[in-house]
């Protein structure tokens, strides 16, 4: 995928105002980047939380394991607009940056987890079954992350890859905050 193609997704997705609702929108965007795929086996899967809140989940490839990508879909408001120097809801480059709500937090992780997923799917080189899990409520309590765990599209992970930023950007880290539910049944 040509770099300008890549930053008209991050673009997009930062253009829309999904200040902890309005996640809906999101996901009806990110659907239409992995539509033109539903041919190679792509599933596409709508979980609504509330009207206007829905998480997405994305599954490609086949395989008995599954990779998990998460990203969320909602941003912190942009507080007072005018204290902005640029609109918060377009991206702007300058000085080699993009600037714009949920730049690094964490429009751009979730780009970067669905650009990956598409240029395997233009590649025809998906090795194995990776699900991206796109949550809404992030920002309040993970809420859609929490519903999708008790509805089992976390089930069965290999391993789960969480593309929000951390450690100022400067290391990889290899545990987050999130949510894990236990049950303890008795025996």
């Amino acid at each position: 995928m040509e770099k300008q193609k890549q930053i008209d997704i991050l673009a997009k997705l930062i253009s829309i105002k999904s200040v902890n609702d309005n996640e809906s929108e999101v996901a009806d965007y990110i659907e239409s980047l992995f539509a033109p795929y539903q041919d190679q086996g792509v599933q596409i899967e709508r979980v609504q939380y509330a009207p206007g809140r829905d998480n997405l989940v994305v599954t490609i490839g086949s395989g008995d394991r599954i990779l998990g990508f998460s990203g969320h879909e909602d941003v912190v408001s942009a507080g007072d607009e005018s204290d902005w120097q640029t609109d918060p809801f377009q991206a702007t480059i300058k000085d080699g940056n993009l600037y714009g709500r949920g730049a690094s937090d964490m429009k751009s992780g979730l780009a970067a987890l669905i650009i990956s997923m598409l240029e395997m799917l233009e590649d025809n080189s998906v090795s194995g079954k990776i699900r991206l899990l796109c949550t809404v409520g992030e920002e309040t309590g993970e809420y859609g992350a929490a519903q999708l765990t008790k509805e089992g599209y976390a089930d069965g992970l290999a391993g789960l890859i969480i593309a929000e930023p951390g450690n100022d950007m400067t290391e990889i880290g290899y545990t987050s905050k999130g949510v894990i539910d236990y049950i303890v049944l008795p025996q």
